[in-house]
């Protein structure tokens, strides 16, 4: 049988040097290698649980973005008059905020809700006013051409979403070229002949996962209501989830690996805790850097915006997964 290849982004680190720089979370300096040792345990987790048909990967997005980066730059350095729409929360920070890219830069925020709805992001500005903004940016710099980066590109909807948008708006710009770190899709077929360039080079990738879509920052984006107004995702993990998502209905042990992966999050969060100089997660932090608070999809698991993250997981594990009717309707 053909080895699957079953890819993982670690993005925590840089997920909560985010809410750092949004709420004043002050992280210690042994918390980038805390993030990375995460990341392994993830890794070994999933490999045991989805079985010898899958191939486990790790790439870290330090490394992505240094890649990503350098293809940007050289980009842009050779073609003048463009300048980057970056569809990527993580990528491009500092070129973002680098004196000779920076006006020369536009990040758009997208994400996709959990009945496959692009929106934008948590206190990201509705798609007409991100327009607006790139409209005057591309006006004030003269600009020719649009360069699309993103982390990696799965179905292509979010890309062509994109594109749809930037044409009915009829910017003076024209869209040239895609970078994209990973593709499961032919990209020039995708995208009706626009040059594309995926920067690592490997072939036929079955799933990819962000690391945070596995923790309560992370997951497919809900609804909002006018009951409910608070930005909130479902993680890809019981109790959240019921295997919908990252392909886990495809491994035996859905509930025995969903609670793994939460406590390996909660030691992550537990070590933050205690060396932050700025006192525990609370899951208004999760809000006010951007990102969303985690819920199912009929939003029954109840939380405060006050509650500390690491008590919060707790409970998720010491209640979701002792209940026998759990038990009885979940694969254990």
């Amino acid at each position: 049988m053909k080895i699957k290849r079953y890819v993982l982004i670690e993005d925590i680190y840089s997920a909560f040097s985010h809410m750092r720089r949004r709420d004043s979370i002050k992280m210690s300096l042994g918390f980038k290698k805390i993030s990375d040792e995460y990341g392994q345990t993830v890794k070994k987790i999933l490999s045991k649980s989805l079985g010898k048909n899958f191939k486990v990967e790790l790439y870290s997005t330090s490394e992505i973005d240094r890649i990503v980066t350098g293809a940007v730059t050289a980009a842009l350095d050779q073609h003048k008059e463009a300048m980057c729409v970056c569809v990527d929360r993580s990528l491009l920070f500092e070129l973002e905020f680098a004196p000779k890219y920076k006006s020369r830069f536009f990040r758009f925020q997208i994400c996709r809700t959990n009945n496959d709805v692009r929106v934008p992001r948590h206190n990201a500005p509705s798609f007409a006013k991100q327009i607006k903004i790139l409209k005057k940016q591309i006006q004030k710099n003269g600009t020719k051409e649009i360069i699309i980066v993103d982390t990696g590109i799965f179905s292509g909807r979010t890309i062509q979403i994109l594109l749809d948008i930037l044409e009915r708006n009829k910017l003076s710009a024209t869209t040239t070229h895609i970078i994209t770190y990973l593709s499961r899709t032919k990209l020039k077929r995708k995208f009706n002949g626009i040059k594309a360039t995926v920067l690592m080079k490997h072939k036929e990738i079955f799933e990819w996962v962000d690391l945070l879509d596995f923790t309560p920052l992370g997951g497919k984006i809900l609804n909002k209501t006018h009951k409910n107004s608070v930005a909130e995702a479902v993680p890809y993990l019981f109790p959240w989830s019921n295997d919908e998502g990252a392909s886990l209905h495809l491994q035996p042990r859905f509930l025995s690996t969903s609670k793994k992966l939460i406590e390996a999050f909660m030691s992550v969060v537990e070590y933050h805790d205690r060396h932050s100089k700025s006192g525990p997660i609370i899951i208004a932090h999760l809000l006010n850097g951007g990102f969303t608070a985690p819920n199912n999809k009929s939003r029954s698991i109840k939380y405060k915006k006050t509650t500390h993250l690491s008590k919060y997981l707790k409970t998720i594990i010491t209640t979701s997964f002792s209940e026998p009717e759990v038990l009885q309707t979940h694969r254990i």
